[in-house]
């Protein structure tokens, strides 16, 4: 246990300032898809919820962001 706070602590100059700030619309939308995804699930708390939600986060980002491109329009 000490290893790993001796390892953190001196490393922490390689972290950045603002590391654990969040702003309050980030805080928002993540309740907002919660509770959209408890809707669906109706109570129901399993890794699945979870993933649907992590793949929810994959499917908004905009393909520009990726590095490889597809040169076929259309995969199936």
């Amino acid at each position: 246990m000490w290893l790993k706070i001796h390892f953190l602590h001196s490393h922490l100059d390689f972290f950045p300032e603002n590391l654990g700030d969040t702003s309050d619309e980030q805080g928002e939308r993540l309740h907002q898809d919660l509770q959209r995804i408890e809707k669906n699930y109706q109570g129901f708390w399993d890794e699945g919820m979870m993933s649907d939600y992590c793949w929810t986060l994959l499917r908004k980002i905009e393909p520009e962001q990726y590095k490889r491109r597809c040169y076929t329009a259309l995969h199936f």
